[in-house]
């Protein structure tokens, strides 16, 4: 079940990695299509559209993207977190990925790691919310030596990513 997330996760990224810097031309929308035009709505689905207005209030300066795979990834920046939220085609939310400086990360996150890996910063954390309430976090850690990535699923905590750096 962690390689699945994890490719899940991976991919989701990978798809997200390429698309920005295309625009709509015309009234034919292309995929990997940053929706930023006038008349975007009408290309994303209104399922989406209205759980992303119910679940995130407020959100004004939210960019649509359209996916090769028919879905939406929804990106904004609210209180200095980057956060992209993804649709299927029909508008079901599929799962959100936030990504922020390691100050941000949640109090009993921040202890789980710290009482392990006390000598490493904390730089960067992609939280990852899926179905069923279920939190992912990818913490990204580094001291004068190396480069850690620990997965925290069920308040299991696990290594899965390390790399020496280069003198």
């Amino acid at each position: 079940m962690k390689k699945i997330i994890l490719v899940f996760v991976a991919g989701s990224a990978l798809a997200l990695g390429g698309i920005h810097g295309a625009y709509a031309q015309g009234s034919v929308l292309l995929p990997g299509t940053v929706l930023v035009n006038a008349g975007w709505e009408r290309y994303v689905s209104p399922k989406a559209l209205r759980d992303f207005s119910r679940t995130y209030k407020g959100i004004g300066d939210a960019q649509w993207i359209q996916l090769k795979e028919g879905g939406f990834v929804c990106e904004f920046t609210d209180k200095m977190i980057l956060s992209r939220v993804i649709y299927d085609k029909k508008g079901n939310w599929l799962h959100t990925i936030a990504g922020y400086g390691g100050d941000k990360l949640a109090k009993d996150k921040r202890a789980m790691v710290r009482s392990t890996y006390y000598d490493y910063d904390i730089t960067y954390v992609d939280e990852i919310d899926l179905p069923g309430n279920k939190k992912v976090y990818l913490i990204h850690l580094q001291d004068e030596k190396s480069i850690k990535i620990i997965r925290i699923c069920n308040d299991e905590m696990e290594m899965i990513e390390e790399y020496e750096k280069s003198k």
